[in-house]
């Protein structure tokens, strides 16, 4: 029994949110961008959350940062119970908060906690560009504010407090800006803190949640932003001032031509890219990106332009922990390329946005990648060869495939009797077979039952076929 079905893959937003920061005299900032655009009936991730941790290793020059497995349950507790009349100004806040802390840590820590809770982003100032009075009484009294609000009242708290805190003016990759445009002016603020003889971070606002699809705050505690360190904040942040940068970063150009990862990147654990500019120009037809994921993490691609998406244009090698995107453009032109990811483990087909580039083609070629199935995918297969989708009618084609999972792998191609593949070792099949029609691979997975699955299909065409796939990047064929 052979099985044709190919469940369907629907791309989404998630449930994350875009933390989005205006500085101290932000702009009015445009429209939100088109956030989906529907094809089929399925929506495709145009606007997701923004990246937690910086792809650059931190430095010698900042300590590594002893807090991160510091239990910080108490001192939350006791800021999530402050009573109403602590909050009265400014003064009786830092009292009350004061009260419950152990030492410099944990007051800077009540101040992070109580600003997550109690200070709501203003979404309407943001847009408006009317941000109020950003004084640190009004922030406390009207409960809502921007960036600069957050920052200063954090400042005037830990002052009253005795901390030593400066306020940190820089440019922030927020939902206002878009990704490889230059910025006007810096737009964002944001802490450090000084406690012992080292300087940390810290992100009041960014801890304090972010905007949903629809361009309302959605409040949520996010504690990765309590004393970190410029590099935890390389991809999104970059200062005015070079003490406060991370190691690598020298000037806004190069900041704003890297690309940023979504939260989804993180989430997934997703690293060492080899590609780190967001646009990026391609003297021909093919581009390659690679990139490592965990085991169990999965990767899919979108490649478009404009309202059209090219599903045939795009490809995933998965070699062992490392991924290869191959990509090539049917005609020269730019493209948007996302890559999305997802854990084995979560139900249903639904990815992240994880990564994007804009590509830049010279050139185009009509070639197309096999059509893949998700069985491919979900048994961490690598088609190895042949890499495309129409195969020349009476050629002898070798066929190679890694799939350890499998029990048997066979070729069916027209009319002709299935050719069972060798497996060798490392779970790579392998063998020759002599197309007559349309060509399917297919896996069986189970001794017990005679069902098998799809892994790829391929066409035929009496035409003979030129090379296969190319890039033009320096040691890459």
């Amino acid at each position: 029994m052979v099985s044709t079905d190919r469940p369907t893959i629907r791309f989404n937003a998630g449930s994350q949110t875009m933390p989005v920061q205006p500085g101290h005299h932000c702009e009015e900032p445009s429209a939100l961008r088109s956030r989906y655009s529907f094809r089929h009936g399925f929506a495709w991730c145009r606007w997701c959350g923004v990246g937690l941790v910086a792809l650059v290793a931190s430095s010698a020059l900042w300590a590594a940062s002893p807090f991160a497995d510091r239990d910080f349950s108490q001192i939350d507790q006791y800021v999530l119970a402050a009573p109403t009349p602590t909050m009265e100004s400014p003064e009786t806040l830092a009292h009350y908060l004061s009260q419950g802390a152990r030492d410099d840590v944990d007051r800077a820590r009540a101040i992070f906690r109580w600003l997550a809770e109690n200070i709501e982003y203003d979404t309407d100032g943001f847009f408006s560009g009317h941000y109020g009075d950003l004084k640190p009484a009004s922030v406390l009294k009207r409960r809502k504010t921007v960036c600069s609000g957050y920052t200063n009242l954090f400042t005037a708290l830990a002052k009253l407090m005795g901390l030593n805190v400066t306020t940190i003016r820089g440019y922030a990759k927020d939902v206002a800006h878009s990704d490889g445009e230059p910025f006007e002016d810096a737009n964002h603020d944001w802490i450090g803190i000084q406690l012992g003889d080292h300087w940390y971070l810290i992100e009041p606002t960014w801890g304090a949640g972010g905007l949903d699809d629809a361009g309302r705050f959605r409040r949520q505690f996010s504690p990765q932003y309590f004393l970190i360190e410029p590099a935890d904040l390389a991809d999104t942040h970059f200062a005015q001032e070079p003490r406060w940068r991370a190691p690598g970063q020298t000037t806004l150009a190069e900041f704003v031509k890297r690309i940023r990862p979504f939260a989804a990147y993180y989430q997934y654990q997703l690293g060492n890219i080899s590609a780190l500019d967001y646009r990026i120009q391609v003297d021909c037809s093919g581009w390659r990106v690679t990139l490592t994921t965990p085991e169990d993490v999965y990767l899919t691609t979108s490649l478009e332009q404009g309202d059209q998406h090219f599903e045939q244009q795009t490809f995933i090698q998965r070699l062992g922990g490392r991924h290869h995107i191959l990509v090539n453009a049917p005609q020269a032109g730019e493209y948007l390329l996302r890559i999305f990811a997802k854990r084995k483990h979560e139900a249903g087909h639904q990815f992240t946005q994880a990564l994007r580039y804009r590509l830049v083609f010279a050139q185009g070629s009509p070639f197309l990648f096999p059509v893949h199935f998700v069985t491919l995918r979900e048994h961490a297969g690598t088609l190895i060869s042949p890499l495309r989708s129409d195969l020349t009618l009476h050629d002898t084609v070798d066929f190679a495939i890694g799939l350890p999972t499998a029990r048997e792998v066979s070729v069916a191609t027209g009319n002709s009797p299935w050719v069972k593949l060798t497996r060798r070792a490392h779970g790579v099949y392998e063998g020759k077979a002599k197309i007559s029609g349309t060509t399917l691979l297919l896996a069986k997975f189970n001794d017990s039952d005679d069902q098998y699955y799809n892994l790829a299909s391929f066409t035929a065409t009496s035409q003979v076929q030129p090379t296969g796939f190319t890039t033009c990047q320096p040691g890459q064929e």
